[in-house]
């Protein structure tokens, strides 16, 4: 009875000293097995398994673990990406790998110049089951005729147009050709770059830009396209481009340049006195021509006047010298004509030789 009792305590004690193990916590990309999910607590002796996250694999080791005395064992499993490899090869094109080949990437199907795809899924990506979607063919490009051009044709022609075959357009008399003269076939299928069109020749009449010239390009008529190049008169300076282009509509582009006179700056001016005097054997006349208005020889030198420069010094001086040589000839004409005058006024006497006077 004592050996039972002993025996039902001692397993009492075992129990109560056993400890349960709370929910694992799974490693790297992978996830408790079953309804284990759902537990929280597992009791002592327990195992749990693990498998790998969709879009990943077993890369080796042991998926299952024990709960010994509230502890678990050790996770062994290791987990990597699914690789899907390489898919089939693609006829007249190339499989482009830009994100490898591992689970979530996404390839490219490229085809080779001449050639586009055709059918096949929008979008190929590597999944938990491989790569989903159909890849795409590769077929020869082709484009299909332009449309008749109005007042033009083009060659050659043809129901179909194969990567890069090119038409030329050329236009009736009396129409301009509007666009590239030479389209073709490109690798996607359509022709570029757009077809030109064929218009009434225009021609632009003559330039009037006022106080300009030509100065180069063309001469009329002046077609489409027509460039002539302006330039200022002397004197004037230009606003805007001097470089006109005819244009489809008639008219000139850009707008015409406009010349404007230059803007000139005016510099200080001396003021001088010019003195002319001119002689004569009878009489003596001096005359004074001043450019400016002069002083009177009575004005006086106010404080505020300018002092006489140099050469308004010298003038001076020159005139005076010449008055005083005036003077002196006149003064000696004067005395010349006073002794010829007082020589005639005296009575003739006529000298009788031989006779003595009583």
């Amino acid at each position: 009875m004592g050996v039972t009792h002993f025996l039902l305590l001692s397993t009492l004690c075992l129990a109560i000293t056993a400890q349960e193990c709370e929910k694992p916590q799974p490693g790297p990309n992978m996830q408790l097995r079953g309804d284990d999910i759902l537990l929280e607590t597992f009791a002592n002796g327990s195992s749990v398994s693990f498998d790998c996250d969709v879009g990943y694999t077993s890369a080796g080791g042991s998926s299952t673990i024990v709960c010994t005395n509230g502890k678990w064992s050790t996770i062994k499993l290791r987990c990597k990406k699914r690789n899907c490899g390489a898919t089939d090869e693609v006829i007249n094109g190339n499989v482009d790998y830009l994100e490898g080949t591992e689970y979530g990437a996404i390839l490219k199907v490229v085809c080779n110049p001449g050639f586009q795809p055709v059918g096949g899924s929008k979008e190929i990506r590597c999944e938990a089951q491989g790569w989903t979607g159909r890849l795409p063919s590769c077929e020869a490009v082709v484009c299909e005729p332009p449309p008749p051009v109005v007042g033009g044709s083009f060659n050659p022609v043809k129901d179909m147009y194969s990567y890069r075959d090119a038409i030329t357009y050329s236009c009736q008399r009396d129409y301009t050709l509007v666009g590239a003269k030479t389209i073709s076939c490109s690798d996607e299928g359509i022709l570029t770059p757009n077809p030109p069109q064929c218009v009434a020749t225009v021609e632009c009449e003559e330039p009037v830009i006022k106080n300009a010239i030509w100065s180069g390009g063309a001469r009329p008529p002046y077609k489409y396209k027509s460039l002539v190049t302006y330039k200022c008169n002397t004197g004037f300076i230009m606003e805007g481009e001097g470089s006109l282009t005819c244009q489809i509509d008639g008219k000139w582009s850009p707008a015409f340049p406009t010349c404007k006179v230059i803007p000139t700056t005016t510099k200080a001016t001396t003021t001088t006195t010019t003195t002319a005097s001119t002689t004569s054997t009878a009489t003596t006349t001096t005359t004074t021509r001043p450019t400016t208005q002069s002083k009177k020889p009575t004005d006086r030198l106010h404080p505020t006047d300018k002092p006489t420069e140099p050469g308004n010094r010298g003038n001076t001086v020159g005139i005076v010298v010449g008055v005083l040589v005036i003077v002196v000839l006149a003064l000696g004409a004067g005395g010349y004509l006073f002794y010829r005058k007082k020589k005639s006024d005296r009575p003739f006497l006529p000298v009788l030789r031989g006779v003595k006077t009583p």
